[in-house]
């Protein structure tokens, strides 16, 4: 165990970079910033304790620290930027603050337990490669202002087993859903048929069951990718 003196501001970046006989940290609230790879492959690292004082924590900050089971990033925390906690195995869950605004690309990248997730409603683009590779990941509830679903946002989640793409997202990219080959359903709720491309579904069945509101159905199916999925169907 370790304890960061009180007064201490910054954790700089690589401060505990390989550092592999800590197993938990806690920090004081007297820090207010956590540098980029600060805990890069603690690899026995079980928990940490982020305090409200934290408002800005760096890239890839967590990166395989492959024991950690579950993180609370706190209130002060607006954005988890890009790779924080890469293949962090064990990671089950994360707790969102609602003042959440942006999760960067690939900042859950292969952590391969992670079950479910609950994106902030303050989150209007879900960033490249975000939850890929998060292979038994079978719940995600995407809030009514998300905008666009990036290049291989859910790519290989191959437990995945259903989706609800809000009727405010205009565009989702491709290889978001490659490799999700346990999709059996998915419902869209824009009356307009949000833009997706060629490799968007990649490896997913065309023959499962697509449900899109009342009064579209025509636009789905006259749409060259929504189109080939032989499922289609109104709520």
């Amino acid at each position: 165990d370790y304890e960061i003196m009180e007064g201490v501001r910054l954790i700089a970046g690589g401060s505990f970079w390989g550092c592999n006989a800590l197993t938990s940290v806690v920090i004081p609230n007297s820090v207010t910033c956590i540098g980029e790879e600060a805990f890069f492959h603690c690899e026995r690292l079980t928990s940490v304790v982020i305090p409200n004082s934290v408002t800005y924590i760096g890239e890839e900050a967590f990166v395989f620290c492959e024991r950690l089971t579950s993180v609370v990033i706190p209130n002060s925390i607006k954005s988890i930027e890009g790779g924080m906690f890469v293949g962090c195995d064990s990671l089950k869950t994360v707790v969102f603050p609602e003042g959440v605004i942006n999760i960067g690309g690939s900042a859950f990248s292969d952590c391969t337990n992670m079950t479910s997730v609950v994106i902030p409603s303050g989150v209007s683009h879900i960033s490249p490669y975000t939850f890929s590779g998060c292979s038994s990941l079978i719940s995600v509830d995407m809030p009514e202002g998300v905008v666009s679903i990036e290049w291989g946002a859910f790519a290989n989640c191959a437990a995945l087993s259903s989706i609800v793409i809000p009727g405010s997202v205009k565009l989702v990219e491709d290889y978001v859903f490659q490799g999700c080959t346990a999709l059996i359903e998915i419902k869209v709720l824009a009356m307009n048929p949000p833009a997706i491309e060629k490799n968007t579904f990649e490896g997913v069945s065309r023959s499962i069951p697509v449900y899109v509101p009342a009064g579209s159905l025509e636009k789905y199916r006259a749409n060259e990718f929504w189109g080939e999925f032989v499922g289609l169907c109104e709520m």
